[in-house]
């Protein structure tokens, strides 16, 4: 997350120094690395995580396919319906 941060943070500078083309390919980069890292460390955490998906993992799975399939907030189960969280 850390990494993440600091690659914003250089975007930031990039775009203040007129390199706009750089900043957007950093920043979207950098953004999406940042929501990925911040959703897949959780269940790292916990002692099922190598050993099959249950309880909270199967919710942050969900959110994390549906996010990945589509950009933007989605219910983790249902298709087509609004997010709930």
């Amino acid at each position: 997350q850390v990494v993440c941060l600091v690659g914003l943070l250089a975007a930031g500078l990039a775009w203040r120094r007129g390199r706009r083309t750089l900043a957007r390919i950093g920043a979207l980069l950098f953004l999406s690395a940042f929501t990925v890292v911040t959703l897949a460390m959780p269940p790292g955490a916990t002692r099922l995580y190598l050993f099959g998906i249950s309880v909270d993992q199967q919710f942050r799975t969900e959110y994390m396919t549906r996010l990945a399939d589509q950009p933007g907030l989605h219910d983790m189960t249902y298709i087509g319906l609004p997010p709930f969280y």
